[in-house]
């Protein structure tokens, strides 16, 4: 505000909705616009609040104010205005300097935030996108969800991604995320209950590196062996996405199945008990149809494989454009 109106002495008594009293610098009278009318009204100001301005129940009382949550408006006379997220808040995070987001990349950019005592004391704090504002309307621009941890004079860094073919310039001050406590209580373990990690079994067979590098690489792994998967069953999976293969209006092809040498049937069986308990399968009765093929590795020995050559001269091929 350019020109701030004189304060008005104030004995009121004002209280914050976790019970504390708020410090009341004074009152004023403001003139502000809403859906394009001007509407004059005292406020009380008060210097620890974490909002910008809150209209109470004597300002609705006196304009006549109706809240439409099925219509997501307010009407105030008989104007309606549509309600929007509060994107003034001290929990939003806007970009602390003009950066440019170049095409199919991502960024790390510096966000900053206001100065308020609930994020003093936090050790970790939770960025996420905002549900309104330029980053929400603009297709192909993602927030990545992070978390992180409050840098000097208030800044942290915000993970964003420019999924777009051309070059994103965001002005210093624009909203691109919000910023929540996170509890690091609700960390547990990921394996089951009851389920344990086996230990990797690292022989001189397995590592093929020059023997000068053979007990380094032993160390490395060994210090590691929590991120090695030993069969598929230890791979984690998303439902995030699901996975599409696009045939266009080709009919479904349906393949008879090869024959498998009676030596090789137990390692198909075994590979489909696998895969099933992994969840990477799962039983269909389905029009398409591939067969399988028991192949010989370079070490000696077998891999499963399926025959999809036909599906894939007749699938449409997705291309993209990287850097």
């Amino acid at each position: 505000m350019k020109s701030p109106p004189k304060l008005i002495k104030s004995k009121v008594s004002l209280q914050a909705v976790n019970g504390e009293s708020l410090l009341v610098e004074g009152s004023a009278n403001f003139t502000f616009d809403i859906g394009g009318s001007k509407i004059n009204h005292v406020f009380h100001v008060v210097s620890d609040m974490n909002r910008n301005i809150i209209l109470g129940r004597d300002f609705l009382q006196q304009q006549g104010v109706r809240v439409y949550f099925d219509l997501n408006c307010i009407r105030i006379g008989k104007v309606y205005v549509p309600l929007e997220n509060d994107i003034h808040i001290a929990s939003i995070v806007r970009v602390a300097k003009r950066t440019l987001l170049k095409p199919q990349s991502v960024n790390i950019c510096i966000g900053k935030i206001k100065k308020h005592s609930c994020f003093l004391n936090s050790e970790l704090l939770q960025v996420s996108a905002v549900d309104s504002g330029y980053i929400n309307s603009e297709a192909g621009l993602l927030v990545s969800n992070s978390v992180t941890k409050i840098h000097k004079v208030n800044k942290i860094p915000v993970l964003m991604l420019n999924n777009t073919n051309k070059t994103i310039c965001l002005n210093r001050g624009c909203v691109v995320g919000k910023v929540s406590d996170i509890n690091t209580n609700d960390v547990s373990c990921v394996t089951k209950d009851g389920q344990t990690i086996e230990s990797i079994d690292i022989s001189n067979q397995k590592i093929d590196v020059p023997q000068d590098y053979l007990e380094v690489v032993r160390s490395l792994v060994n210090a590691n062996e929590d991120i090695f998967a030993d069969s598929d069953k230890d791979l984690g999976g998303t439902d995030t996405v699901k996975m599409f293969i696009d045939t266009g209006n080709h009919h479904p092809i349906k393949l008879k199945p090869y024959r498998t040498p009676i030596h090789k049937r137990p390692i198909v069986d075994k590979a489909i008990d696998e895969m099933l308990e992994a969840n990477i399968i799962r039983r269909s009765r389905s029009p398409w149809s591939f067969p399988i093929v028991v192949v010989d590795k370079k070490d000696g020995s077998k891999r499963f494989c399926i025959d999809f050559r036909l599906l894939n001269r007749i699938r449409t091929r997705f291309g993209f454009y990287t850097q």
